[in-house]
């Protein structure tokens, strides 16, 4: 499930070094994978906006659907010879006297 969080520099008096301190400590104590990440101008103030994914719930659902084999080739592998070499057919043009 995707979460979003916002930072904005009202919070910190326009400082941005301030506000990058806030989201570096935001992150390193949150074991999470970010999907979008967006800044935007909020009148004078500066917004920084996250779209994330909790890691400890999304990491074994994302390393499933990464490993997973789809079905169709399940199938195919089912019903596939194991030795493609014995089905591997060469063919050489034949060889022919050009017209000179």
């Amino acid at each position: 499930m995707l979460h979003y969080k916002a930072f904005s520099s009202a919070v910190c008096n326009n400082d941005v070094a301030a506000l990058e301190g806030m989201i570096n400590e935001w992150l390193a104590k949150q074991n999470i994978y970010v999907q979008a990440m967006a800044q935007s101008a909020h009148g004078e103030h500066l917004v920084v906006s996250f779209l994330y994914e909790e890691s400890e719930t999304q990491g074994a659902h994302r390393a499933a659907v990464a490993t997973a084999t789809r079905d169709i080739f399940e199938e195919a592998l089912r019903e596939a010879e194991l030795e493609p070499a014995d089905e591997l057919l060469i063919t050489l043009a034949p060889h022919a006297e050009l017209p000179y």
